[in-house]
């Protein structure tokens, strides 16, 4: 057939106008996921206040003299310290005049109360924030196609509400930790990893995760429900698994060990004990919004229950242990203190909210990889 007669040609414009189309969208997807990230980015550092706890500004936690456990949580404040320490001259320069008093820069230090003789150190800090922010969104995308075998476009959805339902965790009663989103990129990309078998992603997430918060951990309470039929039945699957199970548990403990021993000289405890003060502020009273959006987002989550994917029902689990240690070791009502359970209540939500917007949304446990 002639390439070059009517019928081909406008197959292959049309092919082109689709691709094309195909690009803008993708584009346009992910700008509005960068814009609302800043946005968030921004209520977060003004709501909260990555400073309002005098035992762990920024230059403290970047340069180790943190109290603990704060100091602890490691991994984003090595990374602020190596782009600091990468941070070409021209542009440290430009950036130290762009925050010298009477300059515009200058004010939003004084207003989010940052100490204005570490400028480099704190726009590092949101780089990396906004980064994980991104990243956080795109890992959401792909655990939406992967679970749900969604179009790129309802997938996408999941990462807008995903960013968009994060302010409620913001306090300003609590602190905002510099490594929550970090944490909420990690545990999701662990999450992702497991769920494709991609075992060297879910190592190298897995370590990158101990080093930034010790609750890391509870990807391995996933990976033991997720394993636990082979677990039942003896043979050389069960003996890698448990190999598995043994090395991550090894891992976790070397890397909070490590961390431990370099900061033991910091003030304050690798634990802290707040359930006397809990106790108290149960007493007083239970917020009614709270109790009224959780119990939303509890209808929302169970809806269709058993057409929801396995992988996510397993998942779940890790909320019982984030709930029944945050009266001890948490504030009251600290939600981000859950920010591991997040990325799971989303994914499980994510039907219930679609389907009450008026998108077509089929659950099946047996779709794309929700069962493998």
């Amino acid at each position: 057939m002639d390439p070059h007669q009517p019928g081909q040609q406008e197959g292959s414009g049309q092919s082109t106008r689709r691709s094309v189309s195909g690009r803008f969208g993708q584009l346009g997807r992910s700008a509005t996921v960068w814009v609302i990230a800043t946005l968030v980015l921004g209520m977060f550092v003004r709501s909260g206040g990555i400073d309002i706890i005098g035992r762990a500004t920024v230059p403290d936690m970047v340069y180790g003299r943190a109290h603990r456990p704060f100091v602890q949580r490691a991994l984003v404040p090595l990374v602020v310290r190596g782009l600091v320490a990468a941070m070409p001259t021209s542009l440290e320069q430009r950036i130290e005049a762009a925050t010298r008093p009477g300059t515009a820069l200058w004010g939003v230090f004084q207003r989010l109360r940052w100490d204005q003789a570490y400028p480099l150190e704190y726009l590092s800090v949101c780089v990396v924030m906004l980064l994980s922010l991104v990243a956080f969104a795109h890992v959401m995308v792909a655990l939406a196609m992967d679970l749900y075998g969604q179009g790129p476009v309802t997938a996408w959805a999941a990462a807008v509400i995903a960013l968009l339902f994060l302010p409620p965790f913001f306090s300003e009663r609590y602190y905002s930790a510099i490594y929550d989103f970090t944490n909420l990129f990690l545990f999701s990309a662990g999450l992702r990893a497991m769920l494709r078998r991609t075992w060297w992603a879910y190592w190298l997430v897995f370590v990158l995760a101990c080093v930034n918060k010790e609750t890391a951990i509870l990807l391995t309470l996933i990976f033991v429900l997720r394993h636990r039929v082979d677990l039942m039945v003896a043979g050389p699957l069960r003996a890698a698994i448990l190999t598995a199970l043994a090395a991550q548990v090894l891992v976790w403990g070397a890397i909070r060990i490590a961390i431990g021993a370099l900061f033991a000289g910091n003030p304050g405890t690798s634990i802290e004990v707040h359930v006397v003060e809990n106790l108290i502020a149960y007493t007083e009273g239970y917020p009614l919004s709270l109790i009224v959006s959780l119990g939303l987002v509890g209808a929302a989550v169970i809806r269709d229950w058993h057409a929801k994917p396995r992988f996510l029902r397993q998942a779940l689990w890790v909320g019982v242990p984030l709930l029944l240690s945050l009266p001890v070791f948490g504030y009251e009502w600290e939600l981000r203190a859950c920010y591991e359970a997040y990325p799971v209540v989303v994914l499980l939500a994510l039907p219930t909210v679609l389907q009450a917007l008026g998108v077509h949304f089929e659950t099946t446990a047996d779709g794309a990889l929700a069962c493998s």
